[in-house]
Protein backbone atom coordinates (compact mmCIF):
# COMPACT_ATOMS: atom_id res chain seq x y z
CA UNK A 1 0.00 0.00 0.00
CA UNK A 2 2.88 2.47 0.98
CA UNK A 3 4.81 1.93 -2.17
CA UNK A 4 1.44 2.56 -3.68
CA UNK A 5 0.97 6.13 -2.58
CA UNK A 6 5.04 6.67 -3.24
CA UNK A 7 4.45 6.25 -6.47
CA UNK A 8 1.10 8.15 -6.95
CA UNK A 9 2.65 11.10 -5.28
CA UNK A 10 6.08 10.95 -7.50
CA UNK A 11 3.61 10.50 -11.41
CA UNK A 12 1.79 13.21 -10.09
CA UNK A 13 4.84 15.19 -8.79
CA UNK A 14 6.45 14.37 -12.42
CA UNK A 15 2.84 15.51 -14.18
CA UNK A 16 3.26 18.86 -12.46
CA UNK A 17 6.98 19.34 -12.93
CA UNK A 18 7.84 18.15 -16.20
CA UNK A 19 6.00 20.54 -18.63
CA UNK A 20 8.00 23.50 -16.39
CA UNK A 21 11.54 22.09 -16.46
CA UNK A 22 10.50 21.45 -20.53
CA UNK A 23 9.32 25.03 -21.01
CA UNK A 24 12.34 26.42 -18.75
CA UNK A 25 14.48 24.27 -21.13
CA UNK A 26 13.62 25.49 -23.89
CA UNK A 27 13.85 28.94 -22.91
CA UNK A 28 17.45 28.78 -21.96
CA UNK A 29 18.36 27.15 -25.39
CA UNK A 30 16.47 29.94 -27.35
CA UNK A 31 15.95 33.11 -25.11
CA UNK A 32 12.35 33.32 -26.82
CA UNK A 33 10.57 34.96 -23.36
CA UNK A 34 7.31 33.63 -24.95
CA UNK A 35 8.25 29.94 -23.61
CA UNK A 36 8.19 31.24 -20.36
CA UNK A 37 4.59 31.91 -19.73
CA UNK A 38 4.49 33.31 -16.64
CA UNK A 39 7.58 35.74 -17.18
CA UNK A 40 6.76 37.15 -19.80
CA UNK A 41 7.16 41.40 -19.51
CA UNK A 42 6.26 43.63 -22.06
CA UNK A 43 10.05 44.87 -21.80
CA UNK A 44 11.59 40.96 -22.67
CA UNK A 45 9.07 40.71 -25.62
CA UNK A 46 9.74 44.08 -27.25
CA UNK A 47 13.76 42.78 -27.02
CA UNK A 48 13.04 39.59 -28.75
CA UNK A 49 11.59 41.56 -31.25
CA UNK A 50 8.03 40.02 -31.22
CA UNK A 51 6.25 43.26 -30.18
CA UNK A 52 6.82 46.75 -31.15
CA UNK A 53 7.33 49.20 -28.99
CA UNK A 54 3.84 50.83 -27.13
CA UNK A 55 3.71 54.70 -27.17
CA UNK A 56 5.73 55.75 -24.14
CA UNK A 57 4.29 59.16 -24.13
CA UNK A 58 0.97 59.89 -23.48
CA UNK A 59 -0.76 62.96 -24.29
CA UNK A 60 -3.94 63.40 -22.11
CA UNK A 61 -6.31 66.64 -23.26
CA UNK A 62 -9.20 67.22 -21.11
CA UNK A 63 -12.14 69.44 -22.38
CA UNK A 64 -14.21 71.41 -20.44
CA UNK A 65 -17.81 70.69 -20.90
CA UNK A 66 -18.09 74.36 -21.26
CA UNK A 67 -15.00 74.88 -23.30
CA UNK A 68 -15.30 76.88 -26.95
CA UNK A 69 -13.06 75.29 -29.63
CA UNK A 70 -12.89 75.39 -33.01
CA UNK A 71 -10.81 72.34 -33.55
CA UNK A 72 -12.07 68.93 -33.57
CA UNK A 73 -10.46 66.12 -31.44
CA UNK A 74 -9.18 64.09 -34.53
CA UNK A 75 -6.99 68.05 -35.55
CA UNK A 76 -6.14 67.66 -31.97
CA UNK A 77 -5.20 64.70 -32.36
CA UNK A 78 -3.16 65.61 -35.41
CA UNK A 79 -1.50 68.83 -34.40
CA UNK A 80 0.34 66.48 -32.06
CA UNK A 81 1.30 63.44 -33.99
CA UNK A 82 2.67 66.35 -36.36
CA UNK A 83 4.85 67.94 -33.35
CA UNK A 84 6.14 64.59 -31.99
CA UNK A 85 7.06 63.61 -35.46
CA UNK A 86 9.36 66.27 -35.59
CA UNK A 87 11.30 64.70 -32.95
CA UNK A 88 10.70 61.05 -34.48
CA UNK A 89 8.66 59.71 -31.92
CA UNK A 90 4.99 59.25 -31.54
CA UNK A 91 2.33 60.30 -28.87
CA UNK A 92 -0.77 58.39 -28.08
CA UNK A 93 -3.14 60.92 -28.05
CA UNK A 94 -6.35 60.44 -24.80
CA UNK A 95 -8.96 62.58 -24.99
CA UNK A 96 -11.12 63.07 -21.31
CA UNK A 97 -14.09 65.63 -20.39
CA UNK A 98 -14.51 67.61 -16.94
CA UNK A 99 -17.65 69.07 -15.89
CA UNK A 100 -18.44 72.44 -15.06
CA UNK A 101 -15.18 73.54 -16.33
CA UNK A 102 -14.80 75.99 -19.85
CA UNK A 103 -10.56 74.97 -19.68
CA UNK A 104 -8.93 72.74 -22.31
CA UNK A 105 -5.96 71.33 -21.01
CA UNK A 106 -2.95 68.82 -21.95
CA UNK A 107 -0.83 66.76 -19.43
CA UNK A 108 1.59 63.98 -20.91
CA UNK A 109 2.29 61.19 -19.26
CA UNK A 110 6.14 59.58 -19.86
CA UNK A 111 6.09 56.60 -17.67
CA UNK A 112 5.73 57.55 -14.22
CA UNK A 113 6.82 60.74 -14.73
CA UNK A 114 3.48 63.55 -15.48
CA UNK A 115 4.63 67.23 -17.41
CA UNK A 116 1.59 69.84 -17.43
CA UNK A 117 -0.95 70.16 -17.15
CA UNK A 118 -0.45 73.19 -19.53
CA UNK A 119 -3.69 75.24 -21.50
CA UNK A 120 -4.12 73.78 -24.80
CA UNK A 121 -2.60 77.31 -25.71
CA UNK A 122 0.76 76.51 -24.58
CA UNK A 123 0.61 72.50 -25.37
CA UNK A 124 4.10 72.90 -27.73
CA UNK A 125 5.67 74.08 -23.86
CA UNK A 126 5.51 70.48 -22.82
CA UNK A 127 6.48 68.62 -26.01
CA UNK A 128 10.46 68.93 -25.62
CA UNK A 129 10.37 67.75 -22.32
CA UNK A 130 8.11 64.46 -22.79
CA UNK A 131 10.34 63.60 -25.28
CA UNK A 132 13.79 63.92 -23.04
CA UNK A 133 12.09 61.74 -20.27
CA UNK A 134 11.14 59.37 -23.20
CA UNK A 135 14.43 59.30 -24.22
CA UNK A 136 16.03 58.74 -20.71
CA UNK A 137 13.34 56.08 -19.69
CA UNK A 138 14.93 54.42 -23.23
CA UNK A 139 18.26 54.98 -22.36
CA UNK A 140 18.20 53.63 -18.48
CA UNK A 141 16.01 50.29 -19.86
CA UNK A 142 18.93 49.65 -22.08
CA UNK A 143 21.76 50.58 -19.78
CA UNK A 144 19.39 48.19 -17.08
CA UNK A 145 19.59 45.33 -19.48
CA UNK A 146 22.94 45.22 -20.89
CA UNK A 147 23.87 45.04 -16.78
CA UNK A 148 21.68 42.63 -16.47
CA UNK A 149 23.44 40.34 -19.43
CA UNK A 150 26.81 41.41 -18.20
CA UNK A 151 25.94 39.55 -14.66
CA UNK A 152 24.58 36.83 -15.84
CA UNK A 153 27.76 36.06 -17.77
CA UNK A 154 29.64 35.39 -14.82
CA UNK A 155 26.71 33.61 -13.05
CA UNK A 156 26.53 29.89 -12.87
CA UNK A 157 24.35 27.72 -14.85
CA UNK A 158 21.52 27.17 -12.11
CA UNK A 159 21.96 31.12 -11.29
CA UNK A 160 21.35 32.03 -15.69
CA UNK A 161 18.41 29.37 -15.21
CA UNK A 162 16.81 31.06 -12.33
CA UNK A 163 17.61 34.42 -12.43
CA UNK A 164 14.27 35.76 -13.86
Amino acid sequence: MRTRDVIGLTTIAALVITPAIVSLTAYYVTRNPSLRPLAITLEKLIAAGQIKDRNLIIAEITFGTEAQTNMSLADHEAALAKAFDTFQTKVQVRFRSRPRSNQITIVYKVGNSIIGPYPITRAAEGIRAAVEAERMITRQRAILERQKEESLEDASFWERIFAE
